[in-house]
């Protein structure tokens, strides 16, 4: 009787704790898990943010984003590219600025002085670019949310194998998006729709991808349903300068 008492003390003090503990390491970029036909196979991305300066809302953070193609299909399973994506950078958030700013439409803005993309190969295959840019997302409605990201970006340096990779990715990157917000849940969306794309309008290259977010059941349930759609250059380094496109569908945890 004594050990179920002290397990049950024990379970909802950390139940309490639980509801204040705060961490700098913090989700990032969307992690998911998609899956297409033979061709296009497996697709994934894991990505965190780890605040350099916490707790505090001044929103200086360094970050990694790590997305993989794996051919799963094939008989030894190899996983085919790796794109390994580091940076450093200062946000400002809306809801969360240090100075407690009315900024109406403007959810955040985002400048990232070092941004690193490589796909960790030697020789030939090597690809890699050190990059920075400015970012800026805009959107309307607590429940019903429409919005649109805008980016811009260059580039410090290119590795000689890819050194005409503008060409393909260009300087900027915009985004548009439809998405359900929770009424009871600050900050917890619920079904989302996307489209974004970038490139070069005077070489005539580019990219474009859409996707969609549903709920499985309930918001309970996690992770969420997945479909994302790729079409033109530069999905993976290695292959930057080739046009394809996927379909995949899988699980998000955005």
């Amino acid at each position: 009787m004594k050990k179920a008492i002290l397990f049950l003390i024990l379970m909802y003090s950390t139940a309490g704790m639980a509801s204040v503990f705060q961490t700098a390491i913090q989700p990032y970029q969307p992690v998911y898990f998609v899956a297409g036909d033979k061709e296009d196979q497996v697709k994934f991305q894991v990505s965190a943010k780890y605040s350099l300066i916490f707790p505090s809302t001044i929103g200086l953070y360094a970050a990694y984003t790590q997305k993989a193609w794996w051919k799963l299909y094939d008989e030894s399973s190899p996983f085919y590219e790796f794109n390994h994506e580091p940076e450093l950078f200062w946000i400002f958030e809306s809801k969360k600025n240090f100075m407690n700013l009315d900024t109406g439409y403007l959810d955040y803005f985002q400048v990232a002085p070092i941004y690193h993309k490589s796909n960790g190969r030697d020789g030939e295959g090597s690809r890699s670019i050190n990059c920075y840019y400015a970012r800026a997302q805009f959107s309307v409605g607590e429940v019903y949310n429409f919005g649109i990201v805008a980016k811009i970006f260059g580039y410090y340096s290119k590795a000689i194998e890819n050194k005409d990779i503008e060409k393909y990715q260009g300087y900027v990157e915009g985004e548009a998006f439809f998405q359900l917000k929770s009424r009871a849940v600050e900050y917890f969306d619920k079904e989302k729709i996307y489209v974004k794309g970038g490139g070069s309008i005077s070489d005539r290259k580019g990219w474009i991808e859409g996707g969609i977010r549903v709920r499985i059941v309930t918001t309970v349930f996690q992770p969420f349903f997945f479909v994302q759609a790729y079409h033109g250059y530069a999905e993976k380094l290695i292959d930057y300068n080739k046009k394809d496109t996927a379909i995949r569908a899988g699980i998000t945890f955005e």
